[in-house]
C-alpha cells in the first residue's frame, strides 16, 4: 500500500518482519493505527494497555477496545489494571512509570524484542516545549527521537493530519480520551492552546520547529563526541563510583551533559558545579545516583538501591490500622484536644487539625524534590533531602522514610517532622492522630 504510514514503518529499519514486537496501545487514534499499520503489513505482534481507572466508563470501553482488536486479529494482549489517586500531584508522570515497568516487564516475560509506540511528530514538539520550559539541557531539548534503548517510535516523522487520513482510509477504530481536550495538563496546554495559536500566526510551524530539533539531535551528537574526549581527562573510575575533577567554567556545561545522563536534574547540577558549594554535601539523583563534594574533586557513586515504590491512599472515613514491612501506622479520630505532653512526647505521633485534610491522604515513599513547610515557616518550604542532610540521616535511613501527604502538600515526614500548615490551633475541633509503631 503506497502511503505515509506503511512508508514509516518500512523506513525505520529498526526491527524487522522476524521482530517480535510488543505494542503500547492506549485505544487512542495514534496507536490504534500504528497496531492496525503493524498488522495488516504481517508483522508478529503481542497488545499491551494499562487501564488506570481514572475516567469512569470511558478507560472501561478503551480497554474492551483495545481487547477486542487483539482478539478479533489473534494477538496475545496484556493487560493491567491500576487505580490512581486522581488527586495525586503528578499523576501523569507516575502513570507513564507505570505504564513502562508494565511493558519492559513483558518484554523480558514474553521475550518481544522491542517496544513499539505512536509518538508522532506533534508529540516531539510538545516534549521539546515541555523540555524547554524546565530549562533542559541540550539532551532534554534534542526530545524524543526513533529509538530510545529498546522503544520504537516509527510515527514519529509523521503529524497529526498523516494518521487521520489513515484512519478515515481505513476505517480505523479508536476512543478519543476527554482528558486530552482539556488544558488541565501542561502537555495538553501545548496541545491545545500553544500549537494552534502559533499555526494562525506562522506558516507551517509544527515543521520549522521539527526542522530545528533534528538540528539539535546533530548538535547533541557533537557534543558526545567531544564529552568522551572530556571524561578520558577529567573522569578517574574505581570500584565503588567514579572522581570528577571540579569543573571550572570552561568545561561546566560538559560536566553538565555528563551527569544528566545519571539523572541529575539542571538545578542540581548548578549548584554541584558552584565552586561555593560545601565540601561534604551529598546530592541524589532521581535515578539513584549520588554526588559527594569533596575539596578538589565530585565523587559519584554508583547507583544506590532504591525500594519498590509504595502508594497507599488512606480514607480517613474510619480509624484505619495500616500494616507495613516497617511497622504499623495508626490513623485515629479524636474529639479531645491532646494535652501538651501527648504532642511532644514522642515523634513517632503527631496530632493534626482533621478539618484541615478532607477524606483521603496519601501515604508513599518521600521523593526527591518533595519539600515541607516546618513548624514556624508556614510561607516556606524546605526540601526533605536538606532536612536529611541537616539531621545528619544516614543514606539507608533515608531509604526506609514515608510521608502522608494530603492534596499535594506534605503534611507529616513520618518519625520525623510535621507541617506546620497541618498543626493544631486553639480554634482546632476535630484532631486526627497518626501514630507510626517500629518493628522492633
Amino acid at each position: 500500500m503506497d502511503n505515509l504510514i506503511h512508508k514509516s514503518i518500512e523506513n525505520q529499519l529498526i526491527f524487522t518482519k522476524k521482530s517480535r514486537l510488543l505494542i503500547g496501545v492506549s485505544g487512542g487514534k495514534d496507536s490504534m493505527s500504528l497496531c492496525h499499520a503493524l498488522v495488516s503489513m504481517g508483522y508478529s505482534l503481542g497488545i499491551a494497555h494499562v487501564n488506570y481507572h481514572l475516567r469512569i466508563d470511558e478507560s472501561d470501553r478503551e480497554a474492551a477496545l483495545v481487547e477486542n482488536f487483539a482478539k478479533n486479529h489473534s494477538i496475545p494482549f496484556y493487560k493491567k489494571d491500576v487505580t490512581l489517586d486522581v488527586n495525586l500531584k503528578n499523576r501523569q508522570e507516575r502513570a507513564r512509570e507505570i505504564r513502562y515497568a508494565f511493558f519492559y516487564e513483558l518484554l523480558d516475560s514474553k521475550k518481544y524484542d522491542f517496544i513499539v509506540v505512536g509518538h508522532h511528530a506533534n508529540d516531539v514538539i510538545e516534549t521539546f516545549f515541555l523540555h524547554l520550559m524546565r530549562g533542559a539541557s541540550v539532551k532534554g531539548l534534542k526530545s524524543m527521537q526513533m529509538q530510545n534503548d529498546r522503544i520504537v517510535r516509527p510515527f514519529i516523522h509523521l503529524f497529526p493530519e498523516d494518521i487521520e487520513r489513515y484512519v478515515k482510509e481505513f476505517k480505523v477504530p479508536y476512543l478519543t480520551d476527554s482528558s486530552n481536550l482539556k488544558s488541565d495538563y501542561r502537555r495538553n496546554f501545548f496541545r491545545n492552546d500553544v500549537l494552534p495559536l502559533l499555526n494562525s500566526k506562522f506558516p507551517n510551524p509544527s515543521k520549522s520547529i521539527t526542522r530545528s530539533i533534528q538540528f539539535l539531535q546533530k548538535a547533541h551528537n557533537f557534543i558526545q563526541c567531544e564529552l568522551s574526549k572530556w571524561i578520558a581527562v577529567n573522569v578517574e573510575n574505581d570500584k565503588i563510583g567514579c572522581r570528577i575533577k571540579k569543573a571550572f567554567e570552561m568545561d561546566s556545561f560538559l560536566l553538565s551533559e555528563y551527569l544528566v545522563k545519571y539523572g541529575f536534574n539542571q538545578s542540581q547540577i548548578d549548584k554541584i558545579a558552584d565552586p561555593t558549594c560545601g565540601v561534604g554535601r551529598i546530592f541524589i539523583s532521581k535515578k539513584g545516583f549520588q554526588i559527594i563534594i569533596e575539596r578538589d574533586y565530585l565523587y559519584l557513586l554508583t547507583k544506590v538501591e532504591k525500594k519498590d515504590y509504595f502508594e497507599q491512599v488512606i480514607d480517613l472515613s474510619i480509624d484505619v490500622d495500616l500494616k507495613l514491612d516497617q511497622g504499623n501506622i495508626l490513623f485515629t479520630h479524636l474529639y479531645n484536644m491532646p494535652s501538651e505532653v501527648e504532642i511532644k512526647s514522642n515523634p513517632n505521633i503527631v496530632f493534626i487539625d482533621r478539618d484541615l485534610v478532607r477524606d483521603k491522604v496519601v501515604l508513599r515513599n518521600w521523593r526527591n524534590g518533595d519539600s515541607i513547610r516546618p513548624l514556624g515557616m508556614r510561607l516556606k518550604k524546605k526540601k526533605l533531602q536538606d532536612i536529611f542532610v541537616d539531621k545528619k540521616i544516614s543514606n539507608n535511613d533515608k531509604s526506609q522514610i514515608l510521608i502522608v501527604e494530603h492534596e499535594g502538600e506534605i503534611a507529616w515526614i513520618v518519625g520525623l517532622m510535621l507541617s506546620d500548615k497541618f498543626k493544631l490551633s486553639e480554634q482546632s475541633k476535630r484532631f486526627l492522630k497518626i501514630e507510626f509503631k517500629r518493628n522492633c
